[in-house]
């Protein structure tokens, strides 16, 4: 068995999950952020003090997929 396979599979509601950094609201700020402004990653990042990676997988979800895909692959 996968060390984080059940962690994938479990459904959590809303913030229930502890390992989320931000919410769906503050998700979405960044999105109308990087959109509207053209704001850097690092620049972002700062705002919600979370790390540029996350704000770059929020921003560009072929990212995502790799980096998803890539976990699967493990």
């Amino acid at each position: 068995m996968k060390p984080y396979a059940k962690a994938q599979t479990l459904k959590y509601i809303g913030l229930q999950d502890r390992r989320r950094k931000i919410t769906d609201e503050q998700r979405a700020e960044i999105l109308k952020i990087r959109q509207e402004t053209g704001a850097g990653y690092r620049t972002i990042a700062k705002q919600f003090n979370v790390s540029r990676s996350l704000v770059r997988l929020i921003c560009d979800p072929v990212a995502a997929a790799r980096v998803s895909a890539r976990i699967a692959e493990h």
